[in-house]
This record gives structure tokens, C-alpha cells and sequence, in this order.
């Protein structure tokens, strides 16, 4: 798990996980993640946790 999943796991915040397969040649991760999530790209949203 990422640092951001264990920081909402330990805060006991509801969250959802949405997995898929990377394709290691594809370097447009937002795009990607659309796709085969089946949700409109502009509802995908990277984030960064400083």
C-alpha cells in the first residue's frame, strides 16, 4: 500500500480502492487509469501527499 492509503487506513477514513492492471509501457497514468476504470478522464485525479 501506498503511504496515502496507510495514512487514511489509520484515520479510520471510508475510502474505495480501484485497482487495474499498469501496462508498463504507457506513461499516461491518468489516462490509463480512465480507461480501464471505464470513467471519463476528467474525473480522474492524481494526488500528491506532501
Amino acid at each position: 500500500m501506498t503511504p496515502a492509503i496507510e495514512t487514511v487506513k489509520k484515520a479510520k477514513v471510508p475510502y474505495t480502492l480501484h485497482e487495474y492492471d499498469h501496462d508498463p509501457s504507457c506513461t499516461s497514468y491518468g489516462m490509463e487509469a480512465a480507461e480501464k476504470l471505464g470513467i471519463p478522464a476528467e474525473r480522474i485525479f492524481k494526488t500528491l501527499v506532501v
